[in-house]
């Protein structure tokens, strides 16, 4: 490929990059109607250069690299985040293949670890992180997912100092990364001081024994289990769920906690007729009408979205 040709890639993929820093990670897309067709029709031609060259000469990594930066142009620019698995697993692939060639590709190592914690595989992440970090102490990357996965594992201290380091090392003030991370290291913060005040001596002991801690302890504790970023991690759903039943033996009449467990059954487990038995109890608790109110409303809605359910399958 000649230096002119490569050089023109590197200008229309240039214009793409602007494009994807501009996007926050885990964003949704539809057809990107006001993307440059010139670009993708660039990055496919890449995607199939490259392609060929490895066919003709061999692998390389340089010619991995290229073919991943066209996969992903090609996935932002035409994909909705729940339509483009099969290009990540193709991304995932080619990051293999680069490891195959050079087993100590930073790159390529915090991308394969980051599929993985973004599936919520955290367990055995850490350790491959402590290595990346040690090893490359001016790079952001590795600290920045360390901290991601300790989030993930409810070691708040310990995301909170990976975190704050690693956000002061990117560079730019507008990379969706830093935003995301910020607002991870605010949930740190608070779940933090969460589990400092109900669990003082340490989550363990709780979740070993229920005796440990009052019903509402154990719901205040569910609730940084169950939080929306926290629930990426399939393991902190139990354990939030754990907490919430817990809770209800530990103090059957305390109405918040089968409310909590209704919803983290309807809303995260799709299990819409265990949470309709579950909310269902809230009536000969309750004394409030609004709570009431609220308990039936979620049944409704569960009830509705059974039978909407229930309608599919038979299809």
């Amino acid at each position: 490929m000649n230096v002119l040709k490569k050089y023109s890639k590197i200008i229309i993929l240039a214009a793409a990059a602007a494009f994807l820093t501009a996007v926050p990670r885990g964003a949704a897309f539809a057809v990107n109607e006001g993307f440059n067709p010139r670009v993708m029709h660039e990055a496919n031609k890449i995607i199939t250069d490259y392609e060929a060259q490895i066919l003709k000469n061999g692998p390389s990594v340089e010619a991995y690299e290229w073919i991943i930066k066209g996969l992903k142009i090609r996935k932002e620019a035409y994909f909705a985040s729940g339509g483009a698995s099969e290009i990540d697993e193709k991304i995932t692939e080619k990051y293999k293949k680069i490891i195959e060639i050079d087993p100590s590709h930073y790159e390529s190592l915090c991308e394969l670890i980051a599929a993985e914690i973004n599936k919520g595989a955290v367990e055995g992440q850490i350790e491959k992180l402590d290595g990346l970090v040690k090893n490359n102490p001016s790079r952001y990357e590795a600290r920045l997912l360390r901290g991601r996965a300790l989030f993930y594992s409810a070691d708040f201290d310990g995301a909170i100092m990976d975190i704050t380091k690693a956000v002061s090392m990117i560079p730019g003030k507008n990379n969706a990364d830093a935003g995301y991370y910020k607002k991870l290291l605010e949930t740190s913060n608070k779940h933090s001081a969460v589990i400092k005040k109900n669990a003082p001596k340490g989550l363990k002991e709780i979740i070993e024994s229920s005796s440990a801690a009052e019903a509402v302890q154990l719901f205040e504790l569910a609730g940084v289990f169950l939080d929306p970023e926290m629930v990426k991690c399939p393991a902190n759903v139990k354990t939030g769920m754990d907490f919430l039943k817990k809770a209800i033996e530990k103090d059957p009449n305390y109405v918040e906690p089968y409310i909590k467990l209704g919803e983290a059954l309807g809303e995260i487990n799709c299990e819409y007729k265990e949470a309709m038995k579950v909310l269902s109890k809230v009536d000969n608790i309750a004394k409030e009408k609004s709570v009431l109110k609220r308990a039936r409303l979620l049944r409704q809605k569960y009830y509705k979205l059974s039978m909407s359910k229930g309608k599919s399958k038979k299809k």
